[in-house]
């Protein structure tokens, strides 16, 4: 065990989680979406072990939700550009039905195509990574193609089916914690303390206002040794990876 409030994950698969109330962050989900990201394997198993356990809930704040999206849409975008790019220098290019399914209309994928300066494509091609604001693009595509902008739909409301999904079939029942001025407390305090940003600051602040058990997380920010009783009371940390 790093200290008393952060759990590794060997000690994760020897904790009885039988009605325990779990928070997750968005890197937790992403990892298990990722079919890529082989931290991936370990959220499965651990979503295995509490779903024999028999947890209470799993928490996903609206903030965490939002996140995950946004990411999941990026992802899409930068997939949609690669198989675009594909096309364009190959127009013979043999499209799988996964493809047709990633770019929905063509005409649109090469649309945004168009928008990406060509080092920052051939940079996607190379790595995998897109240096170039996804939201930028999207309100690029608006300004000069709004006549098709109807097209976009397809990307929008995919991400939001692929989170949707997720929900369904992990099979817990899902709480979505509220936030107020006592939240705000709390991540100020988390913020100055514990040396995390905002956004993470809100997340744990979230889970001990609402006397959540666990904060389930991939993130190594939440890993250190500051935490007390008086801070965070009841809440440990979930160390995945």
């Amino acid at each position: 065990m790093t200290n008393n409030f952060v759990i590794e994950y060997e000690e994760i698969k020897e904790i009885d989680f039988r009605q325990a109330s779990i928070y997750l962050d968005a890197c937790f989900i992403l990892s298990y979406l990722d079919s890529d990201d082989i931290r991936g394997d370990k959220v499965a198993e651990i979503f295995s072990k509490w779903e024999q356990d028999g947890v209470k809930c799993i928490a996903i704040s609206n903030m965490v939700v939002t996140e995950v999206i946004h990411n999941l849409f990026k992802n899409h975008i930068r997939n949609v550009l690669t198989i675009a790019n594909s096309v364009i220098k190959n127009p013979t290019y043999p499209l799988s039905h996964k493809d047709l399914y990633e770019i929905g209309n063509i005409e649109t994928a090469k649309r945004l195509h168009s928008l990406v300066p060509k080092k920052r494509i051939e940079k996607l091609v190379q790595t995998g990574e897109l240096i170039y604001p996804i939201e930028q693009l999207m309100k690029d595509f608006k300004l000069q193609f709004p006549q098709h902008r109807d097209y976009l739909k397809h990307y929008y409301k995919n991400s939001v089916q692929i989170y949707s999904t997720f929900e369904e079939q992990i099979g817990f029942r899902i709480i979505t914690p509220y936030s107020d001025e006592t939240t705000q407390h709390h991540a100020l305090n988390h913020f100055k303390y514990f040396q995390l940003g905002p956004a993470d600051a809100i997340h744990l602040a979230l889970t001990t206002q609402h006397e959540i058990n666990y904060f389930a997380t991939l993130d190594s920010d939440f890993v250190h040794t500051y935490y007390t009783e008086e801070s965070i009371g009841i809440v440990r940390i979930l160390k995945v990876a």
